[in-house]
């Protein structure tokens, strides 16, 4: 009796790996260009071409040489079911309507079957975060071992120099060619991305160019990258810096009436009620966070923790609404106020990093705004005389 139950269950389960198979077969079939993903056993080829035009155009980059060994001694067949759990999830994306309980599925995803060291479940919402989680496995994913082997490589090579930087007009240019070489593997990095997925890849480059970047930008910054960086603005901006920090000493003491806040806004009046202390630590995250995109978003959280001190402050207190309207003069000094409050060290550096890599968002949307408010403060500060 047992037996044929299992007998069974092993029946059931082979019909359904089966009809999932044929699934995936007739999603390929349907959309001709996803085949490209399984006629790629020379995406290597194509890869190599573009580190090597690379090379040309840094040939003092230690990271470009490494990634060319990297590929050419890749394995190009061990991680096909990276791309073929791509596949799936672009399938079931396109179908969950049809599909009950859809984020079970979902959730074995992360990794292809035959690897026995497993995360915790994932469960993927797009595509994007599908490819992050493949990513981190940096070992048995190309991408994830390009990401890698850049931020190793241009740590190292990039720290012992920023040592010998003498000057602020060298260590601008330093910077400068830091943020090119940066550029340049986020869109070899695009370019691998298309070879190595093909057909779905190429579709969301075609649709949302601006997104991919931004998505790969968002991978290539690691904790190693963000360091140079760092290093790098602080030495081209050493002296704007030491201004702006013997300012931070001075009025480390400065009370939101010091800097002609309104007084319906000035919620240090009261010392039982922490004057803007939940905007000050959301604030100071900035310095933990790697990616342009993830400091960019501290900042719009900033602003958002500033509307939300106001109204815990005036929580059961009669006013009126249009006394609690904060027009642009204000928004400006509360934030300066919140900067000196906040005491972080380079923040102008925090600031270039989204400039430079996610102008695009900066420049054409509301976001831009409180980045230039968060500048603006910085040169108040600098010339600030109370």
């Amino acid at each position: 009796m047992g037996s044929g139950n299992s007998h069974n269950k092993l029946d059931y389960k082979k019909n359904y790996l089966q009809s999932v198979k044929e699934k995936k077969r007739e999603y390929i079939n349907q959309k001709k260009d996803l085949q490209m993903i399984f006629e790629f056993n020379n995406w290597k080829d194509y890869i190599i071409k573009e580190i090597e035009i690379l090379k040309s155009k840094l040939p003092e980059s230690l990271w470009v040489y490494e990634l060319q060994n990297f590929a050419q001694s890749w394995n190009n067949y061990k991680d096909y079911p990276w791309r073929w759990n791509l596949i799936w999830f672009d399938y079931l994306d396109t179908t969950k309507s049809q599909i009950i309980n859809i984020r079970r599925t979902r959730s074995s995803l992360q990794l292809p079957v035959f690897y026995e060291d497993k995360p915790e479940i994932f469960d993927a919402e797009n595509l994007y975060d599908l490819l992050h989680n493949q990513f981190l496995n940096s070992n048995n994913n190309f991408i994830g071992g390009l990401i890698v082997i850049f931020n190793t490589y241009f740590y190292q090579q990039h720290f012992d120099e920023l040592q010998s930087v003498d000057g602020w007009g060298e260590g601008r240019d330093v910077v400068k060619e830091l943020v090119e070489e940066i550029k340049s593997f986020v869109f070899l990095s695009i370019q691998a991305l298309s070879n190595y997925y093909g057909g779905i890849i190429i579709e969301k480059i075609n649709e949302t160019p601006g997104k991919v970047y931004d998505f790969m930008v968002e991978e290539t910054f690691l904790e190693y990258i963000h360091e140079i960086l760092m290093r790098g603005f602080l030495l081209a901006n050493y002296k704007s810096e030491s201004i702006y920090q013997e300012k931070l000493q001075k009025y480390q003491k400065i009370t939101c009436a010091d800097l002609q806040i309104k007084k319906a806004f000035q919620l240090d009046l009261n010392s039982s009620t922490p004057a803007y202390d939940k905007a000050i630590e959301k604030l100071q995250k900035i310095e933990s966070v790697f990616s342009p995109f993830k400091k960019l978003n501290i900042i719009i959280q900033t602003s958002r923790m500033i509307c939300e001190c106001i109204d815990d402050y005036w929580t059961d207190k009669i006013i009126s609404e249009e006394h609690l309207m904060v027009d642009a003069d204000q928004i400006l000094s509360i934030f300066t106020y919140i900067v000196l409050k906040a005491h972080i060290n380079n923040l102008a550096g925090h600031i270039k990093i989204i400039q430079e890599f996610a102008r695009f968002i900066t420049n054409n949307s509301s976001m831009g705004y409180y980045v230039t408010t968060i500048e603006a403060c910085l040169e108040q500060i600098k010339n600030m005389e109370l």
